[in-house]
Protein backbone atom coordinates (compact mmCIF):
# COMPACT_ATOMS: atom_id res chain seq x y z
CA UNK A 1 0.00 0.00 0.00
CA UNK A 2 2.86 2.39 0.75
CA UNK A 3 4.05 2.02 -2.84
CA UNK A 4 0.72 3.33 -4.18
CA UNK A 5 0.74 6.82 -5.63
CA UNK A 6 -1.26 9.24 -3.53
CA UNK A 7 -0.87 7.30 -0.27
CA UNK A 8 0.30 9.62 2.51
CA UNK A 9 1.53 7.53 5.47
CA UNK A 10 1.68 10.53 7.77
CA UNK A 11 -1.96 11.62 7.47
CA UNK A 12 -3.78 11.81 10.78
CA UNK A 13 -7.21 10.46 11.63
CA UNK A 14 -9.90 12.46 13.46
CA UNK A 15 -8.04 12.00 16.77
CA UNK A 16 -4.73 13.23 15.37
CA UNK A 17 -3.33 9.70 15.24
CA UNK A 18 -1.10 8.74 12.31
CA UNK A 19 -0.21 5.16 11.36
CA UNK A 20 3.13 5.34 13.21
CA UNK A 21 1.78 5.76 16.76
CA UNK A 22 -1.00 3.28 15.99
CA UNK A 23 1.61 0.69 14.99
CA UNK A 24 3.62 1.59 18.10
CA UNK A 25 0.61 1.11 20.36
CA UNK A 26 -0.16 -2.25 18.75
CA UNK A 27 3.42 -3.42 19.24
CA UNK A 28 4.04 -3.97 15.53
CA UNK A 29 7.78 -3.36 15.20
CA UNK A 30 7.85 -4.38 11.52
CA UNK A 31 5.36 -1.69 10.50
CA UNK A 32 7.06 0.84 12.77
CA UNK A 33 10.37 0.07 11.07
CA UNK A 34 8.82 0.29 7.59
CA UNK A 35 7.25 3.68 8.35
CA UNK A 36 10.40 5.08 9.97
CA UNK A 37 12.46 4.18 6.90
CA UNK A 38 10.44 6.72 4.94
CA UNK A 39 11.35 10.39 4.71
CA UNK A 40 7.69 11.46 4.59
CA UNK A 41 6.87 10.14 8.08
CA UNK A 42 7.54 12.44 11.02
CA UNK A 43 8.64 10.40 14.06
CA UNK A 44 7.78 13.30 16.39
CA UNK A 45 4.17 13.84 15.30
CA UNK A 46 1.99 14.55 18.31
CA UNK A 47 -1.62 13.32 18.53
CA UNK A 48 -4.49 15.23 20.14
CA UNK A 49 -3.12 14.40 23.61
CA UNK A 50 0.37 15.55 22.65
CA UNK A 51 1.78 12.01 22.70
CA UNK A 52 4.41 10.96 20.19
CA UNK A 53 4.88 7.48 18.70
CA UNK A 54 7.73 6.89 21.16
CA UNK A 55 5.49 7.69 24.12
CA UNK A 56 2.94 5.13 22.88
CA UNK A 57 5.48 2.33 22.50
CA UNK A 58 5.56 1.29 26.20
CA UNK A 59 1.81 0.78 26.31
CA UNK A 60 1.13 -2.05 23.87
CA UNK A 61 -1.60 -4.57 24.48
CA UNK A 62 -2.46 -8.20 24.07
CA UNK A 63 -5.16 -8.53 21.44
CA UNK A 64 -8.66 -9.35 22.59
CA UNK A 65 -8.72 -11.97 19.84
CA UNK A 66 -5.90 -13.93 21.50
CA UNK A 67 -7.13 -17.25 22.79
CA UNK A 68 -4.46 -17.40 25.50
CA UNK A 69 -6.70 -16.31 28.33
CA UNK A 70 -7.83 -18.28 31.34
CA UNK A 71 -11.49 -18.78 32.33
CA UNK A 72 -11.66 -15.36 33.98
CA UNK A 73 -10.32 -13.66 30.84
CA UNK A 74 -6.90 -12.94 32.31
CA UNK A 75 -3.90 -12.95 30.04
CA UNK A 76 -1.30 -15.66 30.54
CA UNK A 77 2.15 -14.75 31.90
CA UNK A 78 3.81 -15.69 28.59
CA UNK A 79 1.68 -13.07 26.83
CA UNK A 80 2.96 -10.33 29.15
CA UNK A 81 6.56 -11.39 28.63
CA UNK A 82 6.02 -11.32 24.87
CA UNK A 83 4.28 -7.92 25.13
CA UNK A 84 7.22 -6.42 27.03
CA UNK A 85 9.59 -7.70 24.37
CA UNK A 86 7.41 -6.27 21.56
CA UNK A 87 7.20 -2.89 23.30
CA UNK A 88 10.99 -2.73 23.61
CA UNK A 89 11.47 -3.61 19.93
CA UNK A 90 8.98 -0.91 18.95
CA UNK A 91 10.68 1.74 21.11
CA UNK A 92 14.08 0.80 19.74
CA UNK A 93 13.13 1.73 16.15
CA UNK A 94 12.49 5.47 16.61
CA UNK A 95 15.51 5.77 18.89
CA UNK A 96 17.70 4.69 15.96
CA UNK A 97 16.81 7.92 14.13
CA UNK A 98 18.72 11.14 14.76
CA UNK A 99 15.64 13.33 14.38
CA UNK A 100 13.59 11.76 17.19
CA UNK A 101 13.12 13.80 20.33
CA UNK A 102 12.95 11.16 23.09
CA UNK A 103 12.12 13.70 25.79
CA UNK A 104 8.97 15.26 24.34
CA UNK A 105 6.33 15.77 27.00
CA UNK A 106 2.67 15.23 26.15
CA UNK A 107 -0.14 17.61 27.16
CA UNK A 108 -0.13 16.19 30.70
CA UNK A 109 3.63 16.72 30.97
CA UNK A 110 4.53 13.02 30.73
CA UNK A 111 7.57 11.95 28.71
CA UNK A 112 8.29 8.60 27.06
CA UNK A 113 10.48 7.78 30.10
CA UNK A 114 7.57 8.46 32.43
CA UNK A 115 5.28 6.20 30.38
CA UNK A 116 7.88 3.43 30.18
CA UNK A 117 8.45 3.55 33.94
CA UNK A 118 4.73 3.49 34.74
CA UNK A 119 4.24 0.40 32.55
CA UNK A 120 7.35 -1.21 34.07
CA UNK A 121 9.08 -1.49 30.68
CA UNK A 122 12.59 -1.93 32.01
CA UNK A 123 14.30 -2.31 28.63
CA UNK A 124 12.73 0.90 27.34
CA UNK A 125 13.66 2.76 30.53
CA UNK A 126 17.24 1.54 30.14
CA UNK A 127 17.38 2.58 26.46
CA UNK A 128 16.10 6.05 27.30
CA UNK A 129 18.41 6.55 30.26
CA UNK A 130 21.44 5.71 28.10
CA UNK A 131 20.77 8.80 26.01
CA UNK A 132 22.11 12.27 26.74
CA UNK A 133 18.95 13.96 25.44
CA UNK A 134 16.60 12.44 28.05
CA UNK A 135 16.13 14.26 31.35
CA UNK A 136 15.36 11.68 34.06
CA UNK A 137 14.37 14.47 36.45
CA UNK A 138 11.40 15.68 34.42
CA UNK A 139 8.28 15.51 36.56
CA UNK A 140 4.83 15.57 35.09
CA UNK A 141 1.89 17.58 36.35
Amino acid sequence: MLEQEGVHPDNADSEGQTPLPSASLCGNSEIVKMLLERNDVNPNTRDETGRTPLSWSPVGWVSESDNNRDREGRTQLGDWVELRSKCAMVAEKPLERNDVNPDTADDSGRTPLSWAASYVRRKIVEMLLQRNDVNPNTLYR
